[in-house]
Parts: C-alpha cells; structure tokens; sequence
C-alpha cells in the first residue's frame, strides 16, 4: 500500500465476518510483516491447534525495515487461540518491532473496536527489541481504543517501547485465566 491508496481487507457487504481459521497449522492466522499502509478491518480470526505451541491471531511485524507506517485493525473478532504460556507473544493481537541492522518500530499504528476472547497468554501485546534507554527507538503514535476481552490466559494490554501511546476506553475482563 501507500500513503494515498493503503490496502484494505475485510468485509464487502453482508452481515457475517468472513472467518480466517489457521487451524493451528500456522504460528499466524494473519501476518503482515515489512508491510505498511494496510487497514484490515471487519474479520473473525481464529487459530486453534492440536497441543500448546506457538500461535496468534493477528501478528504485525517491523523487522530491520525502519518506520512502519499506517497499520490499522479495526472490528476484528478474534477468538480462541491456544498457545504457548512461557512467551507474552502468542495469543490475540500482537506487534512486534525488532532487528539490530535496522532500527524498527510503528508510526500510526491503531488497534480499535476488536473484539477479543478466550484466546492464551495475551490479548494485545506489542514488543520491541529497542526498549532498553541504549538502543530506545520507540513506535508512535500508537492508539489502542475500544477493544473488549474477555478471557484472556494472561495479560490484557501491554504496549512496550511506545512514546505518547493512547490506550483509552478498553475493557479487560478475566485476564490471567490460565497463565
């Protein structure tokens, strides 16, 4: 995508989500990673294997690729999702910025109105390899509104390595069921 026509992906008409079920097959049901100006909005997420392994919903990943701009999710239905509890990064939404070739992070990046539930370890966990103050290059510009969970193995909302991050108007019931 571009700044003046980003990709989006989702619904066209009628009432029903169309699913994504990675089945366990894939750690990611939905990657997108050394992409920006994406919108992907009006999805149901699943991703549901046989044993505990690594697994999400939803991954976005900045890897040695420097500002990742535009990254929105938004009306997403994300739900059961099992996964690995000894790593905060499986689970429903997760960003990640990483690399030591290149410093990474997010610029514009919005998670909002999802919907996210009986999913393992974290609803919505971001990361960053540069969150130590010697290497601190953190994502901006980050908004993290309107999303409802429910059920969430560990942590509800955690946003590592953010500068000025918007985090309003969530709401996290059950967290911590099973981690």
């Amino acid at each position: 995508g571009t700044e003046e026509q980003p990709i989006h992906i989702g619904k066209y008409g009628g009432e029903a989500k169309p699913v994504i079920n990675g089945n366990g097959l894939a750690e990611d049901a939905l990657l997108l990673k050394n992409q920006e100006y994406w919108a992907v909005q009006d999805l149901e997420i699943t991703n549901t294997g046989k044993g505990a392994a690594p697994r999400r919903g939803v991954h976005v990943v900045a890897d040695n690729y420097g500002e990742m701009h535009h990254i929105y999710l938004r009306s997403l239905t994300i739900h059961d999702v099992n996964c690995i509890d000894s790593d905060k990064v499986n689970g429903g939404i997760h960003y990640n910025a990483i690399g030591d070739t290149k410093p990474s992070r997010f610029v514009d990046l919005r998670i909002e109105d999802n919907r996210i539930y009986h999913v393992d370890r974290s609803g919505i966990f971001g990361w960053s390899t540069h969150w130590m103050r010697s290497k601190w290059y953190p994502s901006l510009h980050v908004m993290i509104r309107n999303n409802v969970l429910d059920d969430i193995g560990g942590d509800g909302i955690v946003a590592v390595a953010t500068d000025g991050a918007l985090v309003e108007h969530n709401v996290v019931s059950r967290a911590n069921q099973r981690s």
